[in-house]
C-alpha cells in the first residue's frame, strides 16, 4: 500500500528525469519486508493522485521539470462520458 502523502512528498525532492532507471528502496509497513520501488511509478501515482483530488496540486515548474511529458500523457485519466 502506497502511502500518497509520502509519495508526494518524496516525489517533490526530486530534481531532474534521468536516463537510466532509479530505484527506491522501501519497505512493507507490517512486516518491515524490503521491496524496490521504480521512481516512475512513484511519479506516476503522484501524478495520478493529483488528478484524482487526493494531494494538493502540484507546482506547474516542478511537474514540467520532474514528470515527463510522456509519462504525464501515459498517466493522464480519460474522463468519463458517463456511458456505460
Amino acid at each position: 500500500r502506497l502511502d500518497m502523502k509520502f509519495a508526494a512528498e518524496h516525489a517533490k525532492k526530486a530534481t531532474k528525469a534521468t536516463t537510466s532507471p532509479s530505484f527506491l528502496e522501501m519497505s512493507e509497513d507490517e512486516t518491515g519486508a524490503p521491496y524496490l520501488l521504480l521512481e516512475q511509478t512513484l511519479l506516476q501515482c503522484v501524478y495520478i493522485a493529483e488528478q484524482l483530488g487526493a494531494i494538493p496540486p502540484l507546482d506547474e515548474k516542478w511537474l514540467a521539470r520532474v514528470i515527463s511529458p510522456s509519462l504525464r500523457q501515459l498517466s493522464q485519466l480519460q474522463k468519463s462520458t458517463g456511458l456505460h
